[in-house]
């Protein structure tokens, strides 16, 4: 039955247990990979390279529906395997499984199984700089914004793979790349990806140990050929690295090639019309990459590929030997759309396509946006690219400002909230879909499913867990919130919502405001919290920081007598509660005179709590070690030449504004006696040194 838009339904859902548990093989099985999959035919074969010597027993690939198949090994080496795909195979994604003698590993998403004719027109959602880990300025989590990308890349055809270009970390921590995994072990599509200078953090190899190789080459049933290679942390590659890149470019013989690196090559291009270059040997196009821009000092390439002069000029050796009638190279880095397009006199092209940034910090002073691009390509070198802008406009990609989503994990419920602000997106899209990860305590265990919007419910379940899908065979409304919901009890009670401190308890006119709250919800767990201040016939939306179940927001400077700041909170089944804190300014005393005692007691608070809110807009609330102040306004990234990266290329942590500072007239006069006391002393020994 097909539910409409203004439906909820509750299903029964049963989760199995999984007969074998596997755990993440975290490096150990070195390819394929999540970020590096391979592309199998039934029948066909693979190689697996495991980082260790180790005695494989068994080899299984899983898709998580029912099929799942035992593969035939054979040992080359004590760490190198070729693995024959069963001839009966199902078409599909398939996590990796190897049964070595001491444990049972597993790689997500490893393998794809299918044929030519799948990608005869392949769909890319590129994505790039997506920095787990960083809070953006106007307080949501990177993230949050790369879940975003994933659920619409869920509602987008088969056909389509996830290409990602870098900074995929922001910190290169552990902690970061779980969060990644976390998002891209929803998906049902393959994922391609390459490191950025920020998973090279302090030297950090984790990249390998969560995602995949930092250099490394795969074809696409023999259409596309794939070179990912790695500019490392000061972004240029070493000569090792452009000898093996140029020998894969010079031999391979697919239609098209698609060439992954974060450093851009053409950087910070974007106007009216496309910058189109015609360029007939290597010499020349390397002399356009290093000639600087009209009217600028700026050199067309990233400056920091002329770290190593002849690398650069190795691989653009190969890139022009290349026998494909598209080259596509992808790049990211520079948080910001860039294009440009070089002809070869066979009629060839080579289109280079930066990505604006999925989750890291962007330029708002400009109104940049986060975001990603979809391009379209075909087995005979055609190309499409989609976004909000044309592919060379400033503002290309599509954003998803406006997108939002809440993941949200209660005590006895996992959700997800999802809301398309996108009306460009949906056109591409062909349904909807919503995931979340199934809790291990679920397993063996008939529970409900709560869906708005959705149809169904799908399980995928390999030895590496469960994922459930509520999928609707339509493309996603605009504006319209979507919600999944697997519980095992019932959520009958609202939010709770505890303002711990407000400092100071009374203000002086023109004072900043701190305050200090938890809300916690004992059942499926808090979606959205919302805080709003008054004054004076105002009414602004607060950004509150968050660590753990704490939030904090502070108001700024206010001209004002009186303020009400509203917090409400929102749980997962729509429940909310809302608490009324009243303010009162006091008028500040004239310098010398002593200031009145000051009450004690808390500003007013007024509880009220409201049965389910309709059409929520759900965003996951920022999660950082750190708290931020809340903003009325996001605050902009400090202004850089149009032609250099922004902030962002560096490591970035949310920002916190000191608690003001007593002040006051008793303050004022220490300060002043300590000064003349200073003064005096000094004259004093000036003397004595004189005589």
């Amino acid at each position: 039955m097909q539910v409409s838009a203004t439906e909820e339904k509750i299903v029964e859902v049963t989760i199995p247990t999984r007969a074998v548990k596997a755990e993440l093989a975290k490096g150990l099985i070195v390819y394929p990979r999540l970020s590096a999959p391979a592309f199998v035919e039934a029948g066909g074969t693979f190689k697996l390279v495991i980082s260790q010597p180790a005695t494989v027993e068994k080899v299984v690939i899983d898709d998580g529906y029912g099929h799942s198949y035992e593969c035939s090994v054979e040992a080359i080496s004590d760490t190198l395997y070729t693995v024959r795909v069963p001839s009966d195979a199902v078409k599909g994604v398939y996590d990796l499984i190897v049964f070595l003698s001491d444990k049972v590993v597993g790689e997500p998403h490893a393998v794809y199984v299918g044929k030519s004719s799948d990608y005869n027109e392949m769909l890319i959602v590129h994505i790039s700089d997506r920095h787990f880990g960083v809070v953006n300025a106007n307080g949501r989590a990177a993230a949050n914004y790369d879940l975003a990308v994933a659920v619409i890349a869920l509602g987008l055809p088969a056909n389509t793979i996830v290409i990602d270009t870098g900074d995929v970390a922001d910190t290169a921590n552990g902690y970061e790349y779980m969060q990644s995994l976390d998002v891209d072990l929803l998906l049902n599509k393959p994922l391609i990806g390459v490191p950025g200078n920020h998973d090279h953090v302090a030297g950090s190899k984790l990249y390998t140990v969560y995602r995949g190789p930092f250099n490394y080459t795969l074809s696409i049933f023999n259409l596309y050929r794939i070179v990912g290679i790695d500019s490392g942390s000061e972004g240029y590659i070493s000569d090792d690295q452009a000898e093996w890149a140029r020998r894969i470019l010079e031999s391979s013989q697919e239609p098209v090639t698609i060439l992954l690196f974060h450093h851009p090559h053409f950087t910070h291009l974007y106007g009216e019309e496309p910058t189109v270059f015609k360029a007939s040997t290597a010499d020349e196009l390397y002399e356009i990459l290093v000639s600087n821009k009209p009217d600028s000092t700026y050199t067309y390439i990233y400056s920091s590929w002329l770290a190593n002069n002849e690398s650069l000029k190795t691989l653009i050796e190969g890139i022009m030997a290349n026998k494909a009638k598209l080259i596509l190279v992808l790049s990211g880095h520079i948080h910001m759309d860039s294009y440009a397009l070089v002809e070869r006199p066979d009629g060839s092209k080579i289109q280079y396509i930066v990505t604006t940034s999925t989750g890291g910090s962007v330029r708002t002073y400009r109104n940049d946006y986060h975001g990603f691009r979809i391009i379209k390509v075909t087995a005979d070198g055609g190309l499409e690219i989609y976004g909000d802008g044309k592919p060379w406009e400033l503002h290309a990609s599509f954003s998803t400002e406006n997108t939002t989503v809440a993941y949200v994990t209660g005590k006895n419920a996992v959700a997800m909230l999802f809301t398309l602000g996108n009306s460009n997106v949906a056109k591409l899209m062909e349904k909807t879909v919503l995931a979340v990860h199934v809790p291990e305590e679920f397993e063996g265990k008939t529970v409900k499913a709560l869906l708005k919007g959705l149809d169904r419910v799908e399980l995928r379940c390999t030895p590496l867990g469960c994922v459930a899908y509520g999928i609707a065979d339509t493309p996603p409304k605009v504006g319209y919130t979507y919600k999944l919901v697997l519980y095992t009890t019932e959520d009958l009670e609202p939010p709770s919502i505890t303002v711990k401190r407000v400092t100071p308890k009374s203000p002086t006119i023109g004072r900043q405001v701190s305050i200090t709250f938890t809300v916690s919800d004992d059942s499926w767990g808090v979606a959205k919290v919302l805080v709003t201040l008054q004054y004076d016939g105002k009414k602004v939306e607060l950004l509150p920081s968050k660590t753990g179940d704490v939030y904090r927001v502070v108001l700024q400077k206010l001209n004002t007598t009186k303020a009400v700041v509203t917090i409400t909170a929102i749980d997962a089944s729509g429940k909310e509660s809302s608490k009324t804190i009243t303010i009162e300014y006091q008028a500040p005393q004239p310098v010398g005179e002593q200031p009145a005692q000051q009450p004690t007691e808390q500003p007013k608070e007024e509880i009220t709590q409201s049965q389910p809110a309709e059409n929520m807009t759900e965003t996951k609330p920022a999660e950082s070690a750190e708290e931020q102040p809340s903003q009325l306004v996001e605050q902009p990234v400090e202004e850089q030449p149009a032609e250099t990266p922004p902030t962002a290329t560096t490591p970035t942590t949310p920002t916190t504004q000191p608690s003001p500072e007593a002040s006051g007239p008793s303050t004022m006069v220490i300060v002043l006696v300590a000064v003349a006391v200073a003064v005096g002393a000094a004259i004093f020994l000036l003397a004595v040194r004189r005589s």
